[in-house]
């Protein structure tokens, strides 16, 4: 059961798209500056500026 736990909560935490959301933190919206994507390199190329 414990296993199941984990598998669930690796899965949600997994799917939390936090590139997305630190662009979002920023007022950024990444989808459409730089690459388009929500990785990290994205991320660090267009917030860490």
């Amino acid at each position: 059961m414990e296993y199941f736990i984990w598998l669930i909560v690796g899965y949600i935490s997994g799917s939390i798209p936090t590139g997305y959301w630190i662009g979002r933190l920023k007022g950024i919206d990444l989808r459409s500056i730089g690459s388009g994507s929500t990785g990290a390199t994205n991320v660090l190329r267009v917030v860490g500026k």
